[in-house]
This record gives C-alpha cells, sequence and structure tokens, in this order.
C-alpha cells in the first residue's frame, strides 16, 4: 500500500507577506494601472511599427522595442505580485514609533528627523527609512524619551527618541 505525503513548501514557494502604507498601495496601483492602460497599448504600437521596418535580425529598433517590453512585463508582473501578498498597515499618529510615523531623534551625530515607511518607499537620501532596515527595527515600538540603540558591527549608536508625528 503506497502512502503519498504532502510536500512542505520550502522557504522560496511560501507566499510571503509584504507590509506597505496605504500610500505605496496607492502609488503602486497607480503604477499598474499607467503600464495596462499607457504604456502597454504604446509599446504595443511601437512593435508594430518597428517589425514594419522588416529585416528583424538586424533591426535595432525591434530589439529595443523588445528589451522595453521585457522590462515593462517585469514591472507589471512585480507590481502584481506585491499587491497580491500586501498586508496594509494603518499609518497616523501615535504615541509610538510605527511604520508612517515621523521621528526626530538626538544621538551623537546632532538631530535628525526620519519617516519611517515600508519598504517600496525607503529612501535614505531623504530621510525615508524603511522599518526592516537595522535603524527602523531600533526605533519601532519605542516612545518619545526613549533610547534605541543602532548596532553595526563592532560599534553602536545610541538615539533618543525626541518626538513622533
Amino acid at each position: 500500500m503506497s502512502t503519498s505525503r504532502t510536500k512542505t513548501p520550502t522557504k522560496e514557494e511560501t507566499p510571503r507577506t509584504v507590509i506597505l502604507t496605504a500610500d505605496s498601495v496607492k502609488k503602486l496601483q497607480k503604477e499598474l494601472k499607467d503600464i495596462i492602460k499607457v504604456k502597454q497599448p504604446a509599446l504595443s504600437k511601437k512593435l508594430a511599427l518597428t517589425a514594419s521596418f522588416g529585416d528583424l535580425p538586424e533591426n535595432h529598433a525591434w530589439d529595443n522595442a523588445q528589451e522595453e517590453q521585457a522590462f515593462l512585463l517585469g514591472r507589471k508582473a512585480e507590481i502584481t505580485a506585491l499587491l497580491t501578498i500586501a498586508k496594509i498597515v494603518p499609518s497616523g499618529e501615535s504615541d509610538i514609533v510605527a511604520i508612517g510615523s515621523k521621528v526626530t531623534v538626538k544621538s551623537e551625530h546632532g538631530q535628525e528627523t526620519f519617516k519611517v515607511v515600508d519598504t517600496t518607499e525607503a529612501n535614505p537620501i531623504k530621510k525615508l527609512i524603511s522599518f526592516d532596515s537595522p535603524l527602523g527595527q531600533a526605533l519601532l515600538g519605542r516612545k518619545v524619551g526613549s533610547e534605541a540603540i543602532l548596532k553595526a558591527g563592532n560599534s553602536q549608536t545610541s538615539f533618543r527618541i525626541l518626538k513622533i508625528s
């Protein structure tokens, strides 16, 4: 008698959840709509036009249009996948640091204000830090007056939270 077992999915096969703010979801939905309604139709016309030039093996315009199409379809699939597994977190004012919080901190490097965002919005140059980054993790869940310690290799930096909005 044969028994069948259900295969346990590997980490790569298990759908994970991606945490996004409502703003990120709106931006992704807008980008997806733009791809579907504007960019794909324009690219279809471009492909048809470049195909009419003939001699496809030597047609660089056709090659470029195909590369553009591959990129566009990849981005469309990426956005669709993100939106499928997204968990939307509420943002708003709170007395603890959460995704969407603006946090003013003081460290040995001076006073700085960061906004804690999801991974799709992160841009350290603009002081938008991912909740998933080491600094984001150090700040999450803390209150005004508390201290967050960021460890990096053999060094550590202490951040005193001055304001949350």
